[in-house]
């Protein structure tokens, strides 16, 4: 429910900027969508590049049409490959920390718990 609501919002203050990719046809429109997703994947630190995204994404959403996700499966696979790296790195670093505070034993289990 969380990520359509989100969805829902991108897309209301999308159609409030003016939608400007409105004259888009529909096979453009989709071009232009899996275009800006690969690059949003390749450079996930650049802002602009996700705002495109997102105002692609809403156009289609206004339009009542999904994006096409079969057109970027190789990059929603780097996705997720790198959303699971960065989760990694992040435990290992809140382990790290834990081990380091002592709230944490070697076999990562809450000492405070026990």
């Amino acid at each position: 429910m969380w990520a359509g609501c989100r969805a829902l919002d991108a897309a209301a203050a999308y159609a409030a900027r003016g939608r400007a990719y409105r004259a888009f046809s529909d096979a453009h429109l989709a071009e232009k969508w899996a275009a800006a997703f690969r690059a949003t994947v390749r450079h996930p630190d650049r802002a602009d590049l996700r705002q495109l995204e997102r105002d692609l994404s809403s156009e289609h959403k206004l339009r009542g049409r999904q994006v096409p996700h079969e057109a970027v499966v190789e990059y929603r696979e780097l996705l997720i490959a790198q959303i699971e790296a960065e989760f990694e790195r992040s435990r290992d670093e809140l382990d790290a920390v834990g081990l380091k505070s002592g709230l944490l034993d070697h076999d990562g289990e809450n000492r405070r718990a026990n």
